[in-house]
């Protein structure tokens, strides 16, 4: 696994404005993706798409602005076969990335 179909491409606009102010690019729907890495951020999983390599932006972490690449939430992916991303397909992709 490791291929995500991207459905919803939707960002609220302030999100679509800090993204253009720094040169961030968004996943769009219909279009197929690979996972290149996975993160967990504040109890959700976000994931970085190889197709999609973008800068490190600011972002308030605790109690200090820290810069690293956004990441997408799984929300907004699918399997090939439309169907939600399980964990055991997230534990199989993070084993991949080790080896």
């Amino acid at each position: 696994m490791g291929d995500l179909v991207c459905i919803n491409d939707k960002f609220p606009s302030h999100t679509l404005e800090f993204y253009k102010q720094y040169g961030v690019s968004i996943p769009r729907n219909g279009k197929i993706y690979q996972i290149r890495g996975i993160e967990h951020v504040r109890g959700k999983v976000g994931v970085f798409l190889r197709e999609i390599q973008n800068p490190e932006v600011p972002i308030q972490s605790m109690m200090k602005v820290i810069y690293k690449e956004p990441s997408f939430n799984i929300s907004r992916f699918t399997t090939l076969l439309g169907e939600p991303i399980s964990l055991e397909q997230f534990e199989t992709i993070k084993e991949n990335e080790t080896n």
